[in-house]
């Protein structure tokens, strides 16, 4: 790689005089012999008078005005990029298009001029492609920036905290990377091109953006990627499939149309939207995330039954969000739900007992963590329970899993310290780490041949089981893949203590003893 080069002082052309007038005739002007290797250029206009502004306007400066010592460091390939202000005292940084060593500008570098005191306007030619990331990390004083139309990349955190105003994407980007404009807090308006599909996580995070206009062709909107900003409405592509995780937390969005094709929304999109007064969801959500929701006007939701729901004007209990209360002591769940909430009826310590119908496809994680459940009826046609979704159900004394849920998720029945009997019914395929563990009185629980794991830890501190039914034969049961320490501190106590004793698995086939 080449040594940094400077940029010479800035040069200015000089005009050519023209003749003096004559009285009569007329005198003709006299042609000036442009340069062929050199454009014309037209001089920026002089103000007349004093601006009162604080952004100063963007401008384009003819070729030759240029910044000085910029530093500029070489690819060795007739390209190189601006890899820093170096000692320019410019405040309008203007890149020329070629280096003093003649090689072509093609690119801004990463961290060029990383918290950089004093530019407040920049001017890129049509030579730069790239801008790379955080080039222009925390310039406080920056106001202004003049993007060149053949732009392609601007990458992570380039202007993250800067005092942008305005900025117009130009056609060519199809993303807005990471934190680009993240923190940038006076930055009100924004062009976003038709070519864009990607807007990536806290790409304008903290802004005081008030509104934007989000193109069609956008088809991810990464986590955070508004969070904070002064948005009030938004209308979202048909494109995009997921909403991420905190995407609208704490803007002042005041009503929401989610359109047909989202699928999911993530934890905490819309946490802290404390105006909104309308939500409409499709039927298309299938899985939404813990406290989505959260600290928004309870107003929006439709209530049911001591509980509160999400959806549209013609399934209005689309989604089961929360119990309108932690005291609640019984729900019967909608006919119409598809979706509940993760963590909708933890902590109900009067709700003891419930049913969760065919029609919810999936019980989320911590769905009914720390309830005071007594008893529960999951019906078939339950596919997944996932993680903690009964953890710590300290009065639960027994559970019947049908054969249609193909996967217990880790620690879901963890900390039921009364439950004594688990029956696992055919078809369930999977259990993973720590599912029963710390079961202090299970003593019997029936696992089914259609089994192909079984996770680490999974009985960890179950210390009165002595007895487990497998459906399968023996064969079936050694070949049975299982995590590490499946069965620690199973099947006996020593004075209180756990300890590794013995117990046995009955096979189809005759029982298998271990002895530890």
């Amino acid at each position: 790689m080449r040594a940094p080069l400077q940029a010479q002082p800035r040069k200015r052309q000089k005009t050519p005089s023209l003749p003096k007038k004559q009285p009569n005739p007329p005198a003709t002007v006299p042609s000036v012999t442009k340069n062929p290797d050199r454009p014309e250029t037209t001089m920026p206009t002089v103000p007349t008078q004093t601006t009162t502004e604080s952004t100063p306007p963007v401008v384009t400066p003819p070729e030759e005005i240029i910044s000085s010592n910029l530093v500029f460091t070489s690819n060795g390939d007739g390209t190189c990029y601006v890899s820093g202000k170096g000692s320019s005292p410019d405040p309008v940084i203007v890149i020329p298009s070629k280096s003093p060593n003649g090689d072509r500008v093609t690119a801004i570098g990463k961290y060029a001029f990383k918290e950089t005191y004093g530019i407040k306007q920049v001017v890129i030619p049509e030579s730069v492609t790239e801008i790379g990331d955080a080039a222009f990390f925390y310039c406080e004083e920056l106001k202004a920036v003049s993007l060149s139309d053949t732009l392609t990349k601007i990458g992570n955190s380039a202007f993250l905290g800067t005092n942008l105003k305005s900025i117009s994407i130009p056609d060519g980007i199809t993303e807005i990377s990471d934190g680009t404009f993240s923190k940038c807090k006076f930055l009100e308006s924004v062009h976003l091109p038709d070519t864009l599909t990607r807007i990536g996580a806290s790409a304008f995070e903290g802004c005081g953006l008030t509104s934007i206009d989000l193109p069609e062709s956008v088809t991810e909107i990464g986590v955070s990627a508004f969070a904070g900003c002064h948005i009030t409405s938004i209308a979202l592509p048909h494109g995009i499939t997921e909403i991420a995780a905190y995407t609208f937390s704490s803007c002042p969005i005041t009503g929401i149309i989610i359109p047909t094709g989202i699928t999911s929304i993530g934890s905490n999109a819309f946490q802290g939207c404390l105006f909104l007064t309308y939500i409409s969801l499709p039927e298309t959500v299938s899985s939404i995330g813990k406290d989505a929701f959260l600290h928004v006007p309870t107003e929006v939701y439709t209530v049911y039954d001591g509980a509160y729901y999400l959806g549209n004007w013609k399934n209005p209990h689309h989604i089961l969000i929360q119990a309108i209360d932690k005291n609640i002591d019984s729900c019967q769940i909608h006919e119409n739900t598809k979706v509940l909430a993760p963590g909708a009826f933890q902590s109900c310590k009067n709700l003891t007992e419930i049913t969760v119908p065919n029609h919810i496809y999936r019980i989320p994680s911590s769905a009914f963590a720390s309830s005071g459940l007594r008893r529960v009826t999951i019906e078939y046609g339950i596919t997944e329970i996932e993680s903690s979704a009964f953890d710590n159900c300290g009065l639960l004394e027994a559970i019947i899993i049908p054969g249609s849920v193909l996967t217990i998720g880790k620690s879901a029945f963890s900390r039921c310290s009364k439950l004594e009997s688990v029956m696992i019914e055919e078809g369930i395929q999977s259990i993973e780490d720590s599912a029963f563990s710390m079961t202090d009185l299970l003593d019997t629980i029936t696992l089914p041949k259609t089994l192909t794991s079984i996770g680490k830890l999974m009985f960890y501190c179950s210390g009165d089981l002595q007895d487990i039914t497998y459906n399968g034969t023996k064969a079936q049961w050694n070949a049975l893949p299982k995590g590490s320490d499946w069965d620690y501190s199973m099947g006996g106590r020593d004075g209180g203590g756990y300890i590794s004793a013995s117990y046995t698995v009955h096979c189809a086939d005759g029982d298998i003893y271990v002895n530890r």
